[in-house]
């Protein structure tokens, strides 16, 4: 099926499932006027409507991954602009820790940089249903990117700074109420996964904050690469993992507001607004 033909049902779907599926319509509504980034209701409707459209894009995107990248094309469909400081981090012989987030199409992201850059060690949920998993795992996997589950993670991604990778871990689902950092987004309060911070603060690998924006209906996109973030050490390594966390939460809120809709708002990201037994 032609890439125009696919959108073009993806976004007739999206906004079908967006009139049918109440529940998590009115949660991205809720999300998006308890960020403040709507005035109003109509405003932050609008932008939950784009949304869904976005994540039928990205479906379409992940399905015609391999029919349309090949490691010769990359930089027809991917552009970057990139200061000599990351360039360097992405090249340091320590690794590099590249901590991301469900923006634009987040499954372009470790694919693209495992093209242009180095290979790359991922960290990814399996899904509930098996076969789907196995499915998206191995499309996960193509070209130079390696992906694990989050069980055991941990060992797969030292391995990997040691032979000198990236690390792709994305940090902006709830971790859960006793894990991660408390940090804020959006000037209000959540908790972010800080392996990423701990990672380089251990390591001392540089650490990169690197989301991939949508340009068009056309399956050309922008790495947006924010970094390195240092921190002098205090010796209270969850402070300082704490720091580092929040500044890559201010950076990524700042891309989020420029294009609210190519983020994830589906998720129930702050958690004060939701009873504790809700799904």
């Amino acid at each position: 099926m032609p890439l125009r033909v696919a959108y073009f049902i993806a976004n007739l779907a999206s906004r079908i499932g967006f009139f049918c599926d109440r529940k998590h319509r009115n949660r991205t509504i809720k999300n998006i006027l308890h960020a403040g980034v709507a005035n109003n209701y109509e405003e932050a409707k609008n932008i939950a409507l784009n949304n869904f459209i976005n994540l039928g894009k990205v479906a379409v995107e992940f399905v015609k991954l391999d029919q349309i990248f090949t490691p010769e094309n990359i930089n027809k469909y991917v552009t970057y602009n990139i200061s000599e400081e990351i360039k360097q981090a992405l090249a340091d012989p320590r690794g590099t820790v590249c901590a991301s987030a469900h923006y634009g199409n987040w499954e372009i992201s470790g694919l693209s940089l495992s093209l242009l850059f180095r290979g790359i060690v991922s960290v990814g949920r399996p899904m509930d249903n098996p076969k789907l998993s196995e499915y998206i795992f191995s499309k996960r996997k193509s070209f130079k990117q390696e992906i694990y589950p989050q069980e055991g993670a941990l060992k797969r991604l030292l391995i990997g700074l040691k032979q000198h990778k990236l690390l792709g871990i994305l940090i902006d689902q709830h971790p859960g109420d006793n894990n991660g950092a408390a940090t804020t987004f959006f000037s209000l309060p959540v908790r972010t996964h800080d392996t990423p911070a701990l990672l380089s603060l251990k390591t001392g690998a540089p650490l990169l904050l690197i989301v991939t924006k949508r340009l068009d209906d056309h399956f050309h996109f922008e790495l947006l690469m924010r970094g390195p973030f240092t921190i002098t050490p205090s010796g209270d390594m969850a402070k300082d993992a704490q720091i580092l966390t929040q500044k890559i939460n201010d950076e990524l809120e700042q891309i989020v507001r420029e294009n609210p809709s190519q983020w994830l708002w589906a998720a129930r990201r702050w958690r004060d607004i939701y009873p504790k037994k809700s799904k």
